[in-house]
């Protein structure tokens, strides 16, 4: 997801001290644990793929999605939920894969835990 999109639906004014958009991802400003959701939303793909999207930090593989959990009227729903510690200043991103496109509807939410 592009850094304006992102940036687009931000919405949580207390963590702006956690979080910062930067380009092409998150920048997450503190340590600590903290839970990741992806909702993608793309088009049916008309072709076999292996992954949907992937999750890094860095260059680090954190989490991926394989397969949609629905499909309705050719859009599909792609959904990723973890938890993980993070370091300070780690910048998070979200590789979209699949053949097709993902749509402004998709979001990533991230909550400090601790």
């Amino acid at each position: 997801m592009s850094a304006k999109a992102i940036g687009s639906r931000l919405s949580g004014h207390r963590d702006e001290d956690a979080f910062e958009v930067v380009n092409d991802g998150i920048s997450v400003l503190q340590e600590g644990n903290y839970q990741v959701n992806v909702d993608l939303h793309h088009s049916q793909p008309r072709q076999s793929y292996n992954v949907v999207f992937k999750v890094w930090h860095h260059k680090t593989l954190l989490a991926q999605c394989s397969r949609p959990l629905r499909t309705k009227k050719a859009i599909s729903l792609s959904l990723l939920e973890m938890r993980c510690q993070l370091p300070a200043l780690t910048k998070l991103r979200v590789e979209f894969l699949a053949p097709g496109f993902a749509f402004h509807e998709s979001r990533i939410v991230l909550r400090l835990l601790q």
